[in-house]
């Protein structure tokens, strides 16, 4: 099967490419431990960590305590994303912003495959930095991270993540979106 996905290199201008990635590549951006990359097992290798900017709606209501449903959570760093999402023309309603941050191996994983939501939706992800890992759609494509670019694809079809090998660190922010 073709996946249906569009790449957009040098997505922001320089300017705004050096401020977003000054940020989320400093040591003062909060980074949160995620145990698993796909399917809720967890897997040495699977192990990386994330910053959730920003969850509306998902596959799985999110219920409060009163039964009642909860509003979107935003990150104080929410603010940092902007640029990016402004590069989403056809976005009406965002579901779910975060980062990947996935540490290097010895050798190149490939992370099981995995959809991002049940139901259609559309999604991207932004490369902030380049490394030799790369993200794997349904057909097998494989797309480089490439600093600045910007993958527009289905994240509701089959695709997964690598590692990287020859940097400290692969960084990306995955949008999912209406």
């Amino acid at each position: 099967m073709f996946s249906d996905y569009k790449i957009i290199d040098n997505a922001l201008s320089n300017d705004k490419f050096a401020i977003l990635e000054e940020k989320i590549m400093s040591s003062r951006m909060p980074w949160f431990y995620s145990y698993n990359v796909a399917d809720g097992t967890k897997k040495e290798e699977d192990m990386y960590f994330m910053h959730l900017y920003y969850l509306g709606m998902s596959d799985k209501p999110r219920i409060g305590s009163d039964g009642k449903p909860l509003p979107p959570e935003r990150s104080h760093c929410y603010d940092d994303i902007l640029p990016v999402l402004d590069l989403f023309t056809d976005m009406k309603n965002l579901l779910r912003a975060k980062s990947n941050l996935y540490g290097r191996t010895q050798e190149l994983v490939h992370h099981d495959n995995h959809i991002d939501m049940a139901f259609p939706h559309k999604g991207g992800i932004f490369y902030v930095n380049s490394n030799n890992g790369f993200t794997v759609l349904e057909d097998g494509t494989e797309i480089a991270s490439v600093s600045n670019r910007l993958l527009l694809f289905n994240p509701s079809e089959p695709h997964h993540s690598t590692s990287c090998t020859d940097v400290k660190r692969r960084v990306n922010i995955n949008f999912n979106y209406l």
